[in-house]
């Protein structure tokens, strides 16, 4: 029997620029089907504080408070374990702010 996240073997990186006025779909243009996890590096300006990240499980924005969800310094690294169906969205606490996604496929 098989425990944990099955091996990655493709990889697709894409470059999203989030605001602060609104959520940020960080899943790209096109995402991997069969995707097992996302990894984040949060690449913007000095002005950027954080990045605000929430969860969703359709393709409509998150109503999320900026202030019950993760926040990452600039950067940072951060990993998600996420299948096909949840939906990563960003948006930074000032300003614009460039955040590299990559995702990793089976």
């Amino acid at each position: 029997m098989q425990y944990g996240q099955p091996t990655a073997t493709r990889f697709q990186k894409t470059t999203v620029n989030c605001v602060n006025n609104s959520w940020t779909d960080l899943g790209g243009s096109t995402p991997l089907t069969n995707r097992v996890g996302t990894e984040l590096f949060v690449k913007s300006q000095a002005a950027i504080n954080k990045l605000y990240i929430a969860y969703s499980l359709s393709s409509t924005a998150p109503s999320d408070l900026v202030e019950d969800c993760i926040a990452l310094e600039t950067g940072s690294y951060h990993f998600v374990s996420n299948g096909p169906g949840l939906y990563l969205w960003g948006r930074t606490d000032a300003g614009r702010g460039k955040v590299i996604v990559t995702e990793f496929a089976a």
